[in-house]
C-alpha cells in the first residue's frame, strides 16, 4: 500500500514539476527581454536630462554659429 501511495506521490510530484518548468520557460521565453521598472525610470529620467542638455547645447551652437558668421559677414 505504502509503495502505491508513494507512486502516486511521485506522479503528481512530476506533473507538478512539469507544469512548474513550462511556466518558467514560458515566462524566460516572453519576459527574458523586459527591462525591470525600477531601471525604465532611472533610464527615462537620465535620458530625459540628456535630451535637455542636447537642446541646450544645440542653442549654444546656433548662437556661436550666428555669432561667426556675423564676424565674417563684418570682416569681409
Amino acid at each position: 500500500m505504502y509503495f502505491f501511495l508513494f507512486v502516486s506521490l511521485h506522479r503528481q510530484a512530476r506533473k507538478d514539476l512539469d507544469i512548474a518548468l513550462a511556466k518558467v520557460t514560458y515566462m524566460e521565453a516572453n519576459y527574458n527581454d523586459v527591462v525591470p521598472r525600477r531601471d525604465f525610470v532611472l533610464l527615462e529620467t537620465k535620458s530625459n536630462e540628456l535630451l535637455e542638455r542636447i537642446k541646450e547645447l544645440q542653442d549654444i551652437n546656433d548662437n556661436q554659429s550666428r555669432d561667426i558668421e556675423h564676424i565674417r559677414t563684418q570682416n569681409e
